[in-house]
């Protein structure tokens, strides 16, 4: 069931643990790198998801093994077989959480990389975070609630057709206006050293 709220001393825990563990370094067991088998091959046989190429589900896969890793919970090497996850990747004090990965670089604007949705997908989710995977390192860039997410989005046209239905509208959440994103927080160390260098504090 999808709570309506995330409680205040929640999301300074979740804060807390994004900015303690914002660098990964990444080992897939082997169970996960079969799981990503296992994810292609039930997208191929159904009716209902999208085929996505090896590279795609590699880094969707590590990215939900980062957060899994993050609550340190097990990730659940079974969730997609047949008919996919419902969007739902892990829950966290009861809230549900999906994984969104990402092998898109920064740029220096803090828009990019960005949380992606396909035009109309449906928010299941209490929680969803941004994670960039290059190579066998990763980094949580942030997180959003849904109900910010519902309003705080924005659409953009131009993007390959989906499968779904055709549609080349996406809608976007910039990085930087997620919580606890990488961006702000880096300029707020950067302001904090200049004040600290021109004797400002």
């Amino acid at each position: 069931m999808i709570k309506m709220q995330i409680a205040m001393n929640d999301r300074i825990a979740l804060n807390k643990l994004v900015n303690d563990n914002r660098h990964i370094k990444v080992e897939l067991p082997k169970e996960v790198d079969g799981f990503i088998a296992d994810i292609a091959e039930a997208r191929k046989n159904s009716k209902t998801l999208m085929p996505l190429n090896k590279g795609y589900q590699r880094t969707g896969a590590v990215g939900e093994y980062v957060i899994c890793r993050l609550f340190d919970q097990e990730m659940n090497t079974e969730i997609y077989h047949g008919k996919g996850d419902g969007g739902k990747d892990l829950t966290w004090r009861g809230y549900t959480i999906q994984v969104k990965a990402t092998t898109m670089p920064r740029d220096r604007s803090g828009r990019n990389p960005y949380l992606i949705f396909f035009n109309g997908e449906r928010l299941r989710c209490d929680i969803y975070f941004l994670v960039g995977v290059y190579g066998n390192n990763a980094i949580i860039y942030g997180w959003l609630d849904r109900e910010s997410l519902a309003v705080g989005w924005r659409t953009i046209d131009g993007f390959k057709a989906d499968k779904y239905n055709n549609d080349t509208r996406r809608k976007v959440v910039y990085m930087n206006d997620m919580n606890c994103n990488l961006h702000t927080n880096e300029l707020r160390v950067k302001n904090r050293l200049k004040q600290v260098v021109f004797g400002e504090m």
